[in-house]
């Protein structure tokens, strides 16, 4: 009766955790899952029953899953796999291990038939505790994983397939005596590998991840380049307007005016150099990264009434990733913005040397924050919003070198930038 109860619940908890990754959840996946429950209880109660090898169980396993999401789900076939693999791997690992721990340290070797003897009741709820909480680990991790490509999926499910049969294969070290050393060479030559699958897993993860990334950068830097070419725009349009109306201004004056205009006309000068001085300037220079940048962040400082200068002489771009010229400029300057101090000022210098160029942004502050040997005062700075950590990376990765100096309440961020030298020096 009890293994009856143990059926059903394992049967249950893997159509529940199938019946999560669907994407419907209509009446008629209620009646698949209904069927598969009934499909899958006696399906387990049949390999409880007799001896089947375990490889075939396996198989067995994947296709029933299989079948159930590919009438439940629009996924691809590689996530299909992979998703049905999941909870086979998770709860077969789970209860060979505790099986294999608790008679090991009970009675000092495997003997599962003895331990089910005497402690069959807490040994099931412990196993099916944990596999539980597995299951529901894995169902978060799923949901939150969006960077599984459909090569990604394949690999995954082979390594839980792979991960299942080392869990067999070290079980049969254990219960065998004259295939052991079989066993565990299988097992040796099965963890090699899982290693190198995952491995090549988490370079594929990686490489996805990087190409996202990249992605949002490109999507940023269209969104602010847009942004700045409005502002050009609305620049032009401001001095269109001015010429016009100055042109009229201008031929009015040479017609005699009384006394009584000049205040008139005054208030109207004045009012011109009010509108001369709120038309934005803006910079321009030979690399387009460094100018969408360095337009979009004086922006940025101006609203906060602080006071941007630059002084630029850089005849070449830059020879660096569009991403991370991206990254490493607007960290600087959100660092600088984000910590400027009462005197509100902001100083970017660009002088370029041949092939390497010197990026040099100076904000006020109104605290010290870095040595006379350039590190800092206190190590939270580099994990406190300060973006020291990309900066270094950045530099690291074209092995070039970021300092930063403090004179008075002056902080500095000065890195060299490699430069696509075109034989030019002004």
């Amino acid at each position: 009766m009890f293994d009856t109860f143990i059926n059903i619940l394992e049967s249950a908890m893997l159509t529940y955790v199938l019946f999560i990754y669907t994407e419907r959840k209509d009446r008629k996946t209620i009646i698949l899952s209904l069927s598969y429950f009934i499909l899958s209880f006696f399906y387990i109660t049949v390999v409880n029953n007799y001896d089947i090898p375990e490889i075939l169980l396996s198989f067995i396993d994947i296709l029933l899953a299989f079948g159930y999401l590919s009438l439940t789900s629009s996924y691809s076939w590689s996530k299909k796999l992979f998703y049905g693999e999941m909870p086979f791997t998770i709860m077969a690992i789970s209860s060979v291990s505790l099986l294999m721990a608790s008679s090991i340290l009970l009675y000092g070797k495997a003997d599962y038939p003895l331990l089910i003897q005497n402690y069959q009741i807490p040994v099931f709820i412990v196993i099916k505790t944990v596999q539980a909480i597995f299951l529901y680990m894995s169902i978060k991790w799923i949901r939150n994983m969006n960077s599984l490509t459909g090569k990604d999926c394949i690999i995954s499910a082979v390594l839980l397939l792979l991960c299942r049969y080392v869990i067999m294969c070290l079980q049969m070290v254990l219960l065998t005596e004259g295939n052991a050393s079989y066993y565990m060479l299988l097992s040796v030559f099965l963890i090699i590998l899982i290693f190198y699958l995952m491995i090549k897993l988490f370079l594929s993860i990686h490489d996805h991840i990087m190409f996202e990334k990249n992605q949002e950068i490109q999507i940023r830097r269209l969104s602010e380049k847009a942004s700045t070419n409005q502002k050009i725009l609305e620049a032009e349009e401001s001095i269109r307007k001015m010429r016009h109306d100055m042109k009229h201004f201008i031929q009015g004056l040479k017609e005699t005016v009384s006394v009584e205009d000049r205040e008139k006309i005054q208030n109207t000068i004045e009012q011109y150099e009010k509108e001369v001085l709120q038309i934005p300037a803006v910079i321009v220079t030979r690399d387009e990264i460094l100018n969408n940048v360095l337009n979009i962040k004086k922006d940025q400082a101006v609203q906060k009434r602080i006071d941007f200068s630059c002084n630029i002489h850089l005849m070449d771009p830059f020879d660096m990733d569009e991403g991370d010229l991206y990254l490493l400029i607007s960290n600087i300057l959100d660092n600088a913005i984000m910590h400027i101090g009462m005197e509100k000022k902001i100083r970017v210098e660009i002088n370029q040397q041949a092939e390497m160029a010197v990026l040099s942004v100076t904000n006020s502050t109104d605290e010290l924050i870095a040595n006379v040997d350039g590190g800092f005062r206190n190590e939270s700075y580099i994990n406190k919003g300060f973006g020291i950590k990309t900066i270094q990376e950045i530099s690291d990765k074209y092995n070039t070198i970021s300092s930063f100096s403090q004179n008075g309440y002056e902080f500095t961020c000065s890195t060299l930038l490699p430069v696509k030298f075109s034989g030019h020096i002004d």
